[in-house]
């Protein structure tokens, strides 16, 4: 309860930005008119993450930035001295992502302000970035090659540098850790030039690979308890948006029946986000567990404003589902930070269609819009 209202707060203060929705849906546009683009990358408790623009031009032009309770606008989350920053992660406590410090790109662990951070960097390694926290893990990649067009080594950290650990499993020839939920971290390894969803539980030697017997590739992005979500490359060399429970023979293919790709970004509580495609555009959707569960929240946008959105994170907060991401504006030509609410009782994860139809179905739940 304490982080719906902290939650509502936020909401409160960007009131003025919220365009009204039918049937229990707002959506939030975080971005402030001096930015010329902003994103949310992900969500947990009270704070979204993600990066904002500062000015017209390098250096500096994007700092990695935070939305949380009592804020009327962003908070700057750039070390002082970085040329530009972008938080990926959040527990709601602590804070991940990259700055660059100097000329390379270093992994960064903050807690809730420029001045409270830590240089994950490991010694030796040139380029790192962490793209996930959760309690006192923190995972992502690192390189010996600053251009970050080299092997990368998925990395878990356990907030400093020195504690660094690679995770690339025997055998493959570049890996990355993009989720962890404080045991677990998932990710990909490459074998044979194949990228290959899998799951560790803190060591290389851990590694379990989840990539489905019919997919040609995988990565995993985020991982809840027993499940993790990313995306399966199938025989007709699209993505299909993937849930796992452990292993690779658990694998959920989510993509809908008339998508032609999507991906799953993120999850919590029995729900996923992320992405389909049916027209060459990404849209922002959310899934309970099956393809036939998905919901399109693109289509509560301006449909004459947004020409494309994803769901980057999703967060259960008591009776109402939370969905940080972000949507280009074709009228302005800027990316801007979404974040979508939706307030009822929350059903078991199957019986979320029948309670967003129940309600109207995505026509009563569709933005003020001019068609």
């Amino acid at each position: 309860m304490r982080n719906f209202v902290l939650l509502t707060v936020i909401l409160l203060g960007f009131a003025s930005l919220a365009v009204p929705a039918n049937a229990g849906w707002n959506v939030l546009n975080l971005s402030q008119p001096e930015n010329s683009f902003a994103c949310a990358k992900n969500i947990n408790g009270n704070q979204v993450v993600g990066s904002v623009s500062i000015g017209n031009g390098w250096p500096g032009w994007t700092h990695a930035s935070m939305w949380t309770q009592g804020s009327t606008g962003w908070i700057d989350l750039n070390p002082s001295g970085s040329a530009y920053s972008v938080a990926n992660g959040t527990d709601g406590q602590k804070q991940t992502g990259y700055a660059f410090i100097g000329d390379n790109m270093h992994a960064i662990l903050w807690t809730g302000s420029s001045k409270n951070y830590v240089d994950l960097n490991p010694s030796g390694v040139l380029g790192s970035n962490a793209e996930s926290v959760y309690g006192n893990q923190q995972v992502g990649g690192a390189m010996y090659d600053t251009s970050w067009s080299g092997v990368s080594f998925a990395s878990l950290w356990y907030g400093s540098a020195e504690s660094w650990v690679n995770l690339t499993p025997k055998d493959s020839g570049d890996s990355r850790a993009y989720g962890t939920d404080g045991i677990h971290q998932v990710g990909y390894a490459t074998f044979s030039g194949s990228n290959h969803a899998g799951i560790w539980s803190g060591t290389a030697e851990s590694w379990s690979d989840l990539n489905p017997i019919s997919a040609i590739s995988s990565r995993a992005y985020a991982v809840r308890g027993n499940q993790q979500v990313g995306y399966a490359t199938t025989a007709d060399y699209w993505r299909h948006a993937s849930l796992w429970n452990g292993t690779s023979d658990s694998w959920v293919d989510l993509n809908p029946a008339a998508s032609v790709e999507s991906s799953a970004l993120a999850l919590s509580s029995g729900y996923q986000a992320g992405w389909f495609n049916t027209d060459g555009l990404e849209r922002a959707s959310i899934w309970a567990g099956s393809a036939d569960s998905m919901v399109d929240l693109h289509s509560l946008l301006a449909s004459d404003t947004y020409c494309k959105s994803l769901a980057t994170g999703i967060s259960i907060q008591g009776s109402d589902i939370f969905v940080s991401g972000y949507a280009y504006n074709s009228s302005t030509n800027k990316e801007e930070a979404i974040l979508w609410h939706y307030t009822s009782d929350v059903p078991e994860p199957s019986g979320i269609l029948s309670l967003l139809f129940g309600l109207g179905g995505f026509g009563g739940m569709m933005l003020r819009r001019k068609d």
